[in-house]
Protein backbone atom coordinates (compact mmCIF):
# COMPACT_ATOMS: atom_id res chain seq x y z
CA UNK A 1 0.00 0.00 0.00
CA UNK A 2 1.74 3.40 -0.78
CA UNK A 3 1.06 5.80 1.87
CA UNK A 4 -1.01 8.80 1.53
CA UNK A 5 0.21 12.05 -0.29
CA UNK A 6 -1.61 15.36 0.43
CA UNK A 7 -2.11 17.47 -2.90
CA UNK A 8 -1.95 21.11 -3.10
CA UNK A 9 -6.13 22.54 -3.31
CA UNK A 10 -5.31 26.70 -3.52
CA UNK A 11 -2.24 28.23 -3.06
CA UNK A 12 -3.63 31.53 -2.38
CA UNK A 13 -1.92 34.67 -0.61
CA UNK A 14 -3.17 35.51 2.77
CA UNK A 15 -5.00 32.63 5.69
CA UNK A 16 -7.28 30.05 4.23
CA UNK A 17 -9.39 27.70 6.61
CA UNK A 18 -12.12 26.14 8.07
CA UNK A 19 -11.92 23.35 4.58
CA UNK A 20 -14.96 22.00 3.69
CA UNK A 21 -15.63 19.29 0.71
CA UNK A 22 -18.48 19.18 -1.20
CA UNK A 23 -20.67 16.13 -1.00
CA UNK A 24 -19.57 14.98 -4.37
CA UNK A 25 -16.24 15.60 -3.62
CA UNK A 26 -15.21 18.19 -6.38
CA UNK A 27 -15.65 21.62 -4.75
CA UNK A 28 -14.24 22.92 -1.43
CA UNK A 29 -15.56 25.74 0.32
CA UNK A 30 -13.69 27.76 2.79
CA UNK A 31 -12.38 31.28 4.32
CA UNK A 32 -9.84 32.81 3.15
CA UNK A 33 -8.50 36.62 3.98
CA UNK A 34 -6.93 37.82 0.99
CA UNK A 35 -9.36 39.57 -1.03
CA UNK A 36 -10.76 41.46 1.64
CA UNK A 37 -11.21 44.63 1.43
CA UNK A 38 -14.00 46.16 3.58
CA UNK A 39 -12.17 46.71 6.75
CA UNK A 40 -9.57 49.08 7.61
CA UNK A 41 -6.61 46.34 7.49
CA UNK A 42 -8.17 44.53 4.86
CA UNK A 43 -8.18 40.87 6.66
CA UNK A 44 -11.75 39.79 7.17
CA UNK A 45 -12.73 36.34 5.98
CA UNK A 46 -15.20 35.72 3.57
CA UNK A 47 -16.47 32.63 2.17
CA UNK A 48 -15.39 30.86 -1.11
CA UNK A 49 -15.84 27.51 -3.24
CA UNK A 50 -12.89 26.12 -5.23
CA UNK A 51 -13.32 23.22 -7.96
CA UNK A 52 -10.39 20.45 -6.56
CA UNK A 53 -9.78 20.47 -10.96
CA UNK A 54 -8.29 24.11 -10.30
CA UNK A 55 -9.33 27.45 -11.78
CA UNK A 56 -10.82 30.49 -9.99
CA UNK A 57 -12.69 30.25 -6.80
CA UNK A 58 -16.29 31.86 -6.53
CA UNK A 59 -16.53 34.71 -3.98
CA UNK A 60 -19.94 33.47 -1.62
CA UNK A 61 -19.66 36.16 0.74
CA UNK A 62 -18.24 40.28 0.91
CA UNK A 63 -19.12 41.53 4.32
CA UNK A 64 -17.07 43.58 6.98
CA UNK A 65 -17.67 41.03 9.50
CA UNK A 66 -15.81 37.07 9.57
CA UNK A 67 -17.35 34.98 7.46
CA UNK A 68 -16.42 31.07 8.96
CA UNK A 69 -17.49 27.54 8.95
CA UNK A 70 -18.71 26.95 5.79
CA UNK A 71 -20.88 23.84 5.59
CA UNK A 72 -22.55 22.14 2.89
CA UNK A 73 -26.61 20.89 2.42
CA UNK A 74 -26.32 17.41 1.62
CA UNK A 75 -27.16 17.77 -1.84
CA UNK A 76 -24.56 20.41 -2.75
CA UNK A 77 -27.27 23.38 -3.34
CA UNK A 78 -26.42 25.11 -0.28
CA UNK A 79 -23.24 26.62 1.75
CA UNK A 80 -24.12 27.42 5.73
CA UNK A 81 -21.69 29.48 7.08
CA UNK A 82 -21.21 31.62 10.43
CA UNK A 83 -21.04 35.67 10.63
CA UNK A 84 -18.80 36.84 13.79
CA UNK A 85 -18.24 40.62 13.95
CA UNK A 86 -17.32 42.44 17.53
CA UNK A 87 -20.55 41.37 19.12
CA UNK A 88 -20.97 38.06 18.70
CA UNK A 89 -22.12 35.36 15.70
CA UNK A 90 -25.02 34.75 13.78
CA UNK A 91 -25.49 31.49 11.01
CA UNK A 92 -26.71 32.57 7.39
CA UNK A 93 -26.91 30.25 4.01
CA UNK A 94 -26.04 31.00 0.69
CA UNK A 95 -25.92 29.32 -2.37
CA UNK A 96 -23.09 27.31 -3.47
CA UNK A 97 -23.11 29.05 -6.84
CA UNK A 98 -23.24 32.48 -5.79
CA UNK A 99 -27.05 34.56 -5.11
CA UNK A 100 -28.61 35.95 -2.09
CA UNK A 101 -27.94 35.61 1.52
CA UNK A 102 -30.65 34.30 4.04
CA UNK A 103 -29.84 34.81 7.73
CA UNK A 104 -31.14 31.89 10.04
CA UNK A 105 -29.89 33.03 13.14
CA UNK A 106 -29.03 37.03 14.08
CA UNK A 107 -26.18 37.66 15.07
CA UNK A 108 -26.26 38.48 18.86
CA UNK A 109 -23.72 37.72 21.79
CA UNK A 110 -23.22 33.89 20.45
CA UNK A 111 -19.88 32.42 20.32
CA UNK A 112 -19.99 29.89 17.00
CA UNK A 113 -17.84 27.78 15.86
CA UNK A 114 -18.24 24.20 13.97
CA UNK A 115 -21.27 24.46 11.99
CA UNK A 116 -22.23 21.07 10.39
CA UNK A 117 -25.55 19.41 8.39
CA UNK A 118 -27.45 16.69 9.29
CA UNK A 119 -27.62 14.01 6.36
CA UNK A 120 -31.31 14.83 5.98
CA UNK A 121 -30.20 18.56 5.76
CA UNK A 122 -33.17 19.41 8.29
CA UNK A 123 -30.83 20.45 11.16
CA UNK A 124 -27.69 22.19 11.81
CA UNK A 125 -25.52 21.75 14.32
CA UNK A 126 -22.73 23.45 15.93
CA UNK A 127 -20.75 24.40 19.51
CA UNK A 128 -21.80 28.05 20.74
CA UNK A 129 -21.23 29.83 23.90
CA UNK A 130 -22.89 33.48 25.35
CA UNK A 131 -20.09 35.73 25.49
CA UNK A 132 -16.81 35.58 25.94
CA UNK A 133 -16.36 33.37 29.53
CA UNK A 134 -18.09 29.68 30.39
CA UNK A 135 -17.89 26.15 28.35
CA UNK A 136 -19.01 25.76 24.68
CA UNK A 137 -21.80 23.21 24.68
CA UNK A 138 -23.79 21.94 21.62
CA UNK A 139 -27.21 23.02 20.03
CA UNK A 140 -29.32 22.23 17.09
CA UNK A 141 -31.52 24.71 14.78
CA UNK A 142 -34.22 22.90 13.30
CA UNK A 143 -34.64 24.09 9.33
CA UNK A 144 -37.50 24.39 7.04
CA UNK A 145 -37.67 25.32 3.82
CA UNK A 146 -40.77 28.51 2.41
CA UNK A 147 -41.54 29.06 -1.28
CA UNK A 148 -38.14 27.41 -1.89
CA UNK A 149 -36.07 29.17 0.61
CA UNK A 150 -34.27 28.03 3.81
CA UNK A 151 -35.30 29.19 7.30
CA UNK A 152 -35.28 28.93 10.95
CA UNK A 153 -38.28 26.74 12.03
CA UNK A 154 -37.73 27.98 15.60
CA UNK A 155 -37.00 31.12 16.78
CA UNK A 156 -34.38 29.60 19.48
CA UNK A 157 -31.71 26.91 19.42
CA UNK A 158 -31.92 23.68 21.07
CA UNK A 159 -29.53 22.96 23.38
CA UNK A 160 -28.07 19.77 23.22
CA UNK A 161 -24.93 19.02 25.81
CA UNK A 162 -24.26 21.03 29.28
CA UNK A 163 -20.75 20.52 30.06
CA UNK A 164 -19.45 22.07 33.79
CA UNK A 165 -19.37 25.97 32.94
CA UNK A 166 -15.58 25.97 34.39
CA UNK A 167 -14.71 23.06 31.74
CA UNK A 168 -13.54 24.99 28.09
CA UNK A 169 -16.37 22.22 26.11
CA UNK A 170 -17.84 20.56 23.47
CA UNK A 171 -16.50 21.30 20.23
CA UNK A 172 -15.97 19.78 16.85
CA UNK A 173 -19.69 18.19 16.43
CA UNK A 174 -20.18 15.28 13.81
CA UNK A 175 -23.15 13.65 12.65
CA UNK A 176 -23.76 9.97 12.15
CA UNK A 177 -24.59 8.60 9.08
CA UNK A 178 -28.14 8.03 10.17
CA UNK A 179 -28.67 11.11 11.80
CA UNK A 180 -29.53 9.79 15.05
CA UNK A 181 -26.64 11.50 17.10
CA UNK A 182 -23.36 13.09 17.09
CA UNK A 183 -19.62 13.01 18.19
CA UNK A 184 -17.83 15.56 19.19
CA UNK A 185 -14.52 16.64 21.87
CA UNK A 186 -15.32 17.83 25.43
CA UNK A 187 -12.25 19.27 26.78
CA UNK A 188 -12.50 19.34 30.70
CA UNK A 189 -10.81 21.92 32.99
CA UNK A 190 -7.27 20.10 33.15
CA UNK A 191 -6.74 20.37 29.48
CA UNK A 192 -7.80 16.48 28.84
CA UNK A 193 -9.81 15.41 25.63
CA UNK A 194 -12.28 12.78 25.12
CA UNK A 195 -14.38 11.70 22.33
CA UNK A 196 -17.80 12.03 23.39
CA UNK A 197 -21.43 11.24 21.63
CA UNK A 198 -24.65 12.42 22.44
CA UNK A 199 -28.18 11.32 21.16
CA UNK A 200 -29.49 14.12 18.12
CA UNK A 201 -32.17 14.54 21.56
CA UNK A 202 -29.89 15.57 24.05
CA UNK A 203 -29.48 13.47 27.29
CA UNK A 204 -26.64 11.31 28.45
CA UNK A 205 -23.07 11.80 27.06
CA UNK A 206 -21.23 8.91 26.19
CA UNK A 207 -17.21 8.68 26.45
CA UNK A 208 -16.40 6.77 23.70
CA UNK A 209 -12.37 7.35 24.22
CA UNK A 210 -10.51 9.26 27.21
CA UNK A 211 -7.55 11.19 25.79
CA UNK A 212 -4.63 12.57 27.44
CA UNK A 213 -3.61 14.63 24.69
CA UNK A 214 -4.74 17.08 22.01
CA UNK A 215 -7.80 15.59 19.53
CA UNK A 216 -7.87 17.57 16.42
CA UNK A 217 -10.31 16.21 14.42
CA UNK A 218 -13.42 13.36 14.22
CA UNK A 219 -15.69 11.97 11.78
CA UNK A 220 -17.39 8.84 11.06
CA UNK A 221 -16.90 6.11 8.89
CA UNK A 222 -19.60 5.54 6.46
CA UNK A 223 -21.28 2.64 7.70
CA UNK A 224 -21.64 4.52 11.27
CA UNK A 225 -20.38 1.37 13.35
CA UNK A 226 -17.18 3.53 14.09
CA UNK A 227 -15.52 6.89 15.03
CA UNK A 228 -12.33 8.24 13.51
CA UNK A 229 -10.24 10.88 15.10
CA UNK A 230 -6.98 12.44 14.86
CA UNK A 231 -4.72 12.72 18.61
CA UNK A 232 -1.68 12.22 20.16
CA UNK A 233 -2.04 9.04 22.41
CA UNK A 234 0.48 7.39 23.94
CA UNK A 235 3.05 9.84 22.65
CA UNK A 236 1.80 9.24 18.47
CA UNK A 237 0.12 11.64 16.72
CA UNK A 238 -2.09 10.06 14.41
CA UNK A 239 -5.47 8.57 13.24
CA UNK A 240 -7.53 6.30 15.47
CA UNK A 241 -10.31 4.87 15.65
CA UNK A 242 -12.66 3.55 18.15
CA UNK A 243 -16.54 1.63 18.09
CA UNK A 244 -19.39 3.76 18.53
CA UNK A 245 -20.48 1.74 21.34
CA UNK A 246 -17.54 1.91 22.87
CA UNK A 247 -14.17 0.15 23.65
CA UNK A 248 -10.32 0.34 23.07
CA UNK A 249 -9.17 2.88 20.39
CA UNK A 250 -6.92 1.32 17.34
CA UNK A 251 -4.36 3.25 16.04
CA UNK A 252 -5.01 3.86 12.04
Amino acid sequence: VRPLATVPVTTFPGEERDPALAPDGQRVAFAWDGESDATPDGRQFDVYVQAVGGGDPVRLTSHPADDLSPAWSPDGAVVAFVRCAVGGCGISVVPAGGGVETALVVPDDLRIQTLVWSPDGATLAFAARRGTSGAYRLHRLALERTGGRLRAARVQTTRMTAPPATYPGDLDPAWSPDGQSLAFVRTSLDGRQDVCLVAVDGGTVTRLAREQRGVTGLDWTADGREVLYAANRDGAAGLWRVPAGGGTPRWV
